[in-house]
């Protein structure tokens, strides 16, 4: 849609004063109301039928949020919509900046501990609104906070935005949502969520003005997981057992896979210890099945058959240097045994 000095619709008209954003979604330009002399700020959407769906979608969370009072939510105000040469336009109140210009306009110095509580405060009071009608914003992230005015109120902010919001009635096991660096690693991996995941971003955001900058990576899905696991450690196993997309961040370690069995195997309490068929399918065993040999299947106490209790062939073929190095394995699997009993004697005395 081409530039226009003003936008007329049923119930108002708008003077076009500035445009200050452009994106794949369209256009946002600053306005002022000729009935009331108000500054709006309208989105403008692309008359696009690719996006028809996600227009669709931000308009029935924008009507959702549209009965709440804005200011007490944290929210940012939306006050109507209109269509102008076939473009959906979307009327908001006028905010000031996001958390990024904020940050650059202290030269990028921290803020204070004060400070942060008061921004965190705010967000999770939208968080707390948003949970009541049923809403996932899923793109927190600083440039979608908004402080509202910098001069009169410098630490009022608004959570802006709600063009990826999913209603709670909706969610959908592997969806990718969420940007990547305030991803929550439930999304990442695969599974099932809840509100709480705008509560992970949230909690990326205060680091974000504490250090200042963002606390895990925001151009690599990978590199993202591999920061959560150095900052916070990895996920338990359950979770990584359990997750649709763990495969694609974690390969099962042959040594630490070795460890595990020889513990379950060692348990002390016999009720508790992993049986002949329950360890025929533990990782340390599968893996070692050779691609010729086929894969163990499920079995259960009853049904262990002779051709699922064969040890793989071994390779005849194998070098000098080949053996060396599994004679150096072994050593290394040893003393992490050992190291490990002793610990275990150290804890019993």
């Amino acid at each position: 849609m081409e530039e226009k000095n003003c936008f007329p619709c049923k119930s108002n008209a708008y003077s076009v004063l500035d445009f200050i954003g452009e994106g794949c979604y369209g256009k946002v330009a600053v306005c002022k109301s000729l009935d009331t002399s108000e500054m709006v700020a309208i989105k403008i959407l692309k008359n696009d039928p690719s996006i028809k769906q996600d227009t669709d979608k931000e308009l029935s969370m924008l009507k959702m949020i549209r009965d709440m009072d804005a200011d007490s939510a944290n929210v940012v105000k939306f006050f109507e919509q209109f269509e102008h040469e076939g473009n959906i336009c979307l009327v908001f109140e006028v905010l000031d900046c996001d958390l990024i210009y904020l940050l650059e306009e202290r030269q990028r110095q921290p803020l204070s501990l004060d400070e942060i509580r008061v921004i965190a405060h705010q967000l999770l009071v939208a968080l707390v609104t948003l949970k009541r009608v049923g809403i996932l914003h899923t793109d927190i992230k600083p440039d979608n906070i908004m402080i509202v005015n910098r001069k009169e109120q410098p630490l009022k902010v608004k959570l802006i935005d709600f063009g990826n919001a999913i209603p709670a009635s909706k969610i959908k096991l592997g969806l990718e949502i969420q940007p990547v660096g305030y991803r929550a690693p439930e999304i990442t991996l695969g599974l099932p969520y809840n509100e709480n995941i705008d509560v992970w971003s949230v909690g990326c955001i205060m680091a974000f003005l504490f250090l200042p900058g963002n606390l895990f990576a925001v151009n690599c899905e990978y590199q993202m997981m591999k920061h959560i696991i150095c900052v916070l450690g990895q996920p338990e196993d359950h979770l990584l057992h359990a997750g649709k997309y763990t495969e694609n961040y974690f390969t099962e370690d042959e040594e630490d896979a070795f460890l595990d069995l020889l513990k379950q195997m060692l348990h002390l309490d016999g009720h508790q210890r992993i049986s002949a068929s329950q360890a025929l399918r533990h990782p340390f065993i599968t893996m070692a099945q050779q691609p010729d040999s086929g894969s163990l299947s499920p079995v259960t106490d009853k049904e262990v058959s002779l051709d699922q209790l064969r040890i793989p062939a071994s390779n005849g073929n194998a070098d000098l240097k080949s053996n060396k190095s599994m004679l150096k394995r072994i050593r290394k699997f040893l003393r992490r045994v050992t190291a490990a009993f002793y610990r275990m004697a150290t804890l019993l005395h």
